[in-house]
């Protein structure tokens, strides 16, 4: 496929890049829940990306296609783990005990990669809420399995900013 020559030449190009970004070098920090920054883990990373394309019907059976607005609202799976004082348990627990007639609990968070204190990247979330978490499992013979709480997240970004570094 590639010889000698062309195999240098891609990877002096990826290189010219800079470093390639690792999954685990990103972080999510709940507003007001800062403690749960590294046991929230398993989270999907936003793109403000079109989700789909419009096609556009011309003259002569022509198709051709635009872009829609992009996407700003997202939902998908989010993992937290569990400390035995109940740290996530309370981030449920508020959230369901505020809801009430007049007011439905969201909150903010910030994505970064990297730490707070230094990053690449920060997108900062908003108007998110949980849904769809599934009670844990306890299985009082595994003594290899964390606690940890499987759901979903849905909520607002607009894109990204760059960091500190």
């Amino acid at each position: 496929m590639f010889n000698l020559k062309q195999q240098q030449a891609a990877i002096n190009q990826v290189t010219a890049l800079g470093e390639i970004a690792i999954a685990s070098e990103y972080l999510m920090v709940i507003e007001g829940y800062e403690h749960l920054r590294f046991l929230t883990k398993g989270f999907a990373l936003p793109l403000a990306s079109a989700e789909d394309k419009i096609d556009v019907f011309l003259a002569g059976g022509i198709v051709t296609h635009t872009s829609p607005m992009a996407k700003t609202d997202f939902s998908h799976g989010l993992t937290i783990i569990e400390t035995v004082p109940g740290h996530a348990l309370d981030l449920f627990e508020a959230v369901a005990y505020e809801r009430s007639i007049v007011h439905r609990t969201k909150f903010n968070f910030t994505i970064y990669q990297g730490t707070v204190e230094e990053h690449v990247r920060k997108w900062s979330c908003s108007s998110a809420l949980l849904h769809g978490f599934e009670p844990p499992e306890i299985d009082g013979e595994n003594r290899t399995q964390i606690m940890q709480y499987a759901g979903n997240i849905a909520y607002h970004c607009f894109g990204s900013k760059k960091g500190n570094i």
